[in-house]
């Protein structure tokens, strides 16, 4: 039985603020944590974005769109023709459509543009998600102070700062905490505004993203199976599945317009079923509770090299579940609190969350990847109730089973409130104190759960198109281009943003399921002519390569090429005319591949070396890229080989390696086949034969080379002239952990200068006379130096 008197003190802790003032002020409040703790977003709204540019530009990019198409192109925004030319982009067949933030913000996207729109809702799924807890919490404990503090932990969870740095759909929690306050209050007092409340909070929700649309009634389950008295009245009973029934019906008016197509889109062959090794991959470990988050201010680094490095640190926005400390004592106090009903439901929610957030299986720690090329890990030999779950359709398809953990944080935080009003009710009961004390008591919880969750200042990047970006924008008619390398530029947000700084079509973007996935062996086999009859027969006027990211080299569908590599298969190409470079960033038209005597095409394969001769219209081609084949240290290769025997109906394509016994490798008019298994050290030729030739009518030599970890600087020595000269920095790992660049003057200490396993950076502070060196560093303990270069100028 509850102690009555208790509850009537507990609902005056905090009193003497008028009910009012109350919740403007709390909100308030919020709102003023969220600045603080966010800093310093607030002063970018309209300039810059959190994060990396990386999925966060993709959420740009969908509220730029369906506003675009709404109110200025007045046509439906579910599908935009000028993204994965020529097959367009399905906003709900591709699960990539959030009505909750997309659609349901449509106008202020329209008035005020989508930087600030993305940064508004941002910062407001802080303020909101805390608000709405603060509610629940008041409504389960009666006390305003515990309560407050409830929306400090789940508002400000680390989970919830890890996925604002690109997830706008997971990071806008918000209506999770209003479904939970009205399901609450639909168990303890059955009325129809309750029910129709509860089912319009989780439409809310799952419009947000379909993960909570599956999530959000795993929890609610759980917390329903204790919170219920099971043993009330028929009558009672009835009236409850009766309101249950109508807070379904609600739901399902926000779910089915969007549910239908994605049921579709599962029976299609449009979505891709999410592999085990994959659900593996992406659910959370049971350290991922206790490991405090990398983006603390104080201790995020030092979390970072001891907890975060190589396997257990690959997909840190997923796995960053971090409970607190605070948090966590206080909750095991609140397990106690005398509403035992709501406490069991509360530690049974979140029991039961953060055994499905594991996934198909149990880990301690993340396990390596089973192939740096896929996502997959090995299935742990401890199955988790997420492996059953997923028989089941839908739950097929997700992937980021740790996003449950969010429902974990959600519990803790409401038992910690309960934690903090049995100690208040102690205090009071025991030894009389007063108002002003409990309070400060208060406070001091709350600031010890501020100062554990409080992160360093987020990284922002700027939206402002590149000066290639430009280029495209002032050039005349309606084209699609293509963008190498990919995983860089040509595919995921900054891509399909990319259409709205140049208005032009793009032929990749950015998408969990895309539409020309079945061409990408294609794609990746550029500059080959079969890659280049595809891009051209698809409307691509231009080709984007990037020399700054190839100079440390970059891979795609197993396909690795460097600058070196690629330019000179670039050069040997007769349908690729470089029209201009910018800011190191070749463009190149693409030529429409019919054969004239004026041409020059490739000789027998000898593309490596520059040499071309001329050749009649019906001579047959043999064009092999890479060449040579970078390897990594203990690996094998992958080249791509594509022949046309033009005039002649049949070919075939043989193989020796080392001078063994000639195999055929191919065969038919003209194709693109991949060599896989490649060695360094070891040389491969390839010959093409057509019928009534008794020798080859084309021959190509390909070779491979070692590849090591990579760290580069282009030009050096910088040239000499007035003012600090300029270089650029290019680097690439092996392994796919992350890494970091230091710098050192002079012989003096390092100072770090970059992050990340790949990528490029100008550096504009080069002065005469000095020596500067660059380390490639693993960021893992201990730290292992993997490559250096030295400046001068």
């Amino acid at each position: 039985m509850v102690n009555s008197q208790a509850l009537s003190a507990g609902r005056t802790a905090g009193a003497g603020l008028k009910p009012r003032y109350e919740t403007p002020l709390v909100l308030l409040l919020y709102v003023i944590l969220t600045i603080a703790m966010t800093y310093p977003v607030a002063f970018f709204l309209r300039t810059k974005v959190i994060g990396g540019p990386a999925d966060n530009f993709h959420f740009l990019w969908e509220l730029w769109y369906v506003a675009h198409a709404l109110f200025d192109l007045h046509k439906s925004p579910f599908f935009d023709p000028d993204v994965f030319v020529p097959f367009g982009f399905s906003l709900i067949r591709n699960q990539d459509l959030s009505p909750g933030t997309v659609l349901l913000f449509s106008p202020l996207t329209h008035f005020f543009g989508e930087v600030f729109t993305y940064n508004f809702l941002i910062l407001a799924s802080f303020a909101l998600t805390a608000f709405g807890t603060y509610l629940l919490a008041r409504e389960l404990w009666f006390n305003r102070l515990a309560a407050f503090l409830a929306g400090i932990i789940v508002g400000f969870c680390p989970y919830r700062f890890a996925h604002a740095a690109g997830h706008l759909s997971i990071v806008s929690t918000q209506w999770i905490p209003f479904f939970f306050l009205y399901f609450e209050r639909l168990i303890s007092g059955p009325r129809l505004k309750n029910a129709v409340l509860t089912g319009l909070f989780f439409g809310l929700a799952a419009w947000t993203t379909w993960y909570y649309f599956f999530m959000v009634p795993i929890a609610a389950l759980f917390y329903a199976a204790f919170r219920v008295d099971w043993k009330v009245p028929g009558k009672g009973a009835r009236q409850l599945l009766k309101l249950g029934v109508a807070t379904v019906s609600v739901a399902l008016i926000f779910v089915l317009p969007f549910l239908i197509p994605y049921y579709l889109a599962t029976h299609g062959a449009v979505v891709d079923y999410r592999g085990a090794g994959e659900s593996q991959a992406f659910a959370a470990a049971l350290a991922d509770y206790v490991i405090p988050p990398t983006t603390h201010f104080l201790w995020g680094e030092k979390a970072g090299q001891l907890w975060r490095s190589g396997a257990n640190g690959l997909w840190q926005s997923e796995w960053q579940l971090y409970l607190g400390a605070a948090a966590l004592v206080l909750a095991a106090a609140g397990v106690f609190h005398p509403r035992r009903r709501v406490a069991t439901a509360l530690i049974a929610m979140a029991l039961g969350c953060l055994a499905f957030s594991l996934g198909p299986g149990l880990y301690l720690t993340h396990p390596p990847t089973l192939d740096p090329n896929t996502n997959d890990v090995p299935l742990s030999a401890i199955p988790a109730p997420g492996r059953l779950l997923r028989q089941l359709p839908g739950f097929n398809n997700l992937r980021g089973w740790a996003r449950l953990g969010f429902f974990v944080e959600l519990s803790v935080g409401l038992l910690a409130a309960a934690g903090l009003t049995r100690i208040l009710d102690w205090l009071r009961e025991r030894f009389h104190a007063p108002a002003n004390l409990q309070t400060g008591v208060a406070v001091v919880a709350m600031a010890l759960v501020v100062f554990d969750f409080f992160p360093q200042p987020p990284a922002m990047t700027t939206v402002a198109p590149r000066a290639v970006d430009q280029w495209l924008s002032r050039q005349p008619g309606d084209f699609a281009y293509m963008e190498y390398p990919v995983p860089n530029h040509g595919y995921g947000g900054p891509a399909i943003y990319s259409t709205r700084l140049t208005g032009k079509r793009i032929i990749m973007g950015s998408s969990q399921n895309p539409p020309n996935l079945a061409y990408w062996s294609d794609l990746s086999a550029f500059p080959s002519p079969i890659t280049l009859d595809l891009l051209y027969g698809w409307g691509a006027k231009y080709v984007l390569v990037d020399e700054n990211l190839y100079r440390a080299g970059s891979s795609f569908w197993n396909i690795y090429q460097t600058w070196d590599t690629l330019r000179s298969a670039i050069e040997a190409s007769p349908r690729l005319s470089e029209i201009t470079v910018v800011s190191g960033v070749h463009v190149y038209e693409i030529g429409s591949g019919a054969q004239k005597d004026s041409r020059r095409l490739p000789a027998n394969g000898s593309f490596e070396q520059g040499s071309k001769k001329l050749l009649p219209e019906c001579e047959p081609t043999l064009f092999v890229t890479p060449n040579p084949v970078p390897v990594p240290a203990g690996k094998l290769g992958r080249a791509s080989v594509s022949w046309n025997s033009r005039c002649s109906p049949e070919s075939r394509v043989t193989l020796t390696a080392d001078g063994s016994a000639e195999k055929i490798f191919a065969a038919g008019q003209s194709g693109l086949k991949f060599l896989d298994g490649i060695k360094p050290g070891m040389r491969y030729e390839f010959r093409l034969y057509t019928p009534g030739h008794t020798e080859p009518v084309q021959t190509a030599s390909l070779t491979a080379g070692e590849r090591t970890d990579t760290i580069v600087a282009d030009p050096n020595p910088v040239p000499t002239g007035s003012g600090l000269g300029r270089t650029r920095i290019s680097w690439a790992t092996l392994a796919p952990g992350d890494a970091e660049v230091c710098v050192s003057r002079d012989g003096g200490p390092e100072q770090l200068f970059a992050l990340g396993a790949s990528g490029s950076a100008e550096v504009p502070w080069i002065a005469s006379g000095s020596s500067y060196e660059f380390r490639l560093y693993a960021r893992e303990q201990p730290r292992r130096l993997l490559a250096k270069t030295i400046v001068k100028r």
